[in-house]
């Protein structure tokens, strides 16, 4: 056996998450062989590189292509999947899942009025107090524009999104502080419930 339960035959090769003597954890390229394939006993030698950097530009890359780049939400294509997984989960579950969609009210004047870059603030804020509003396990994603989309999993009962969204609603009309300026917008939210009013995406 080599090193991290990687087995040293002739050859062996694997990427694994290694401690070091101070605690601290990083990726390295494992690769090792036997002394002498025909005496196991006699040991094996191991070879570690340090992959660290090239791990944490591949996490940078796939992060870039399931988020949105402003706010850092979930992008639409990783929402639908999981807008998937939670109906899947809730036919076997047999619970109830509610789709939100919050389009902003009165972003466009702000974004016309004060330009782009308070306008994307604006979004960033709104998007951080929509993820405060709900729990860990639902999901916030950024349709594009000033349109967000959430999935609140585990429902008891129909009426326990209206009670989500009234806090939702209270949070992003909280006057928003920007240059000096007390800057505010409103949402609609439309909720759809399943099963009641769909049983797919």
């Amino acid at each position: 056996m080599g090193r991290g339960g990687v087995v040293a035959t002739r050859g062996a090769r694997a990427e694994l998450r290694v401690k070091r003597r101070d605690g601290s954890v990083f990726w390295c390229d494992a690769r090792g062989r036997m002394l002498n394939p025909g005496r196991p006993e006699e040991g094996s030698l191991w070879i570690y590189i340090d992959i660290s950097a090239r791990k944490e530009r591949e996490s940078r890359i796939q992060h870039l292509a399931d988020h949105d780049a402003l706010t850092g939400l979930l992008n639409r294509r990783m929402f639908e999947d999981r807008l998937r997984q939670a109906l899947a989960n809730a036919r076997r579950a047999s619970t109830v899942v509610a789709l939100m969609l919050v389009d902003l009210d009165g972003f466009k004047a702000v974004n016309d009025r004060y330009g782009h870059l308070t306008g994307d603030y604006v979004l960033r804020t709104v998007a951080k107090r929509i993820q405060e509003s709900v729990r860990e396990t639902d999901t916030v994603a950024r349709l594009g524009g000033d349109e967000f989309v959430v999935v609140l999993v585990g429902q008891r009962s129909t009426e326990d999104s209206a009670l989500v969204a009234e806090k939702m609603l209270a949070a992003i009309t909280q006057p928003i502080p920007a240059g000096g300026r007390q800057l505010q917008v409103g949402a609609s939210i439309g909720i759809s419930i399943f099963p009641r009013d769909g049983d797919s995406p």
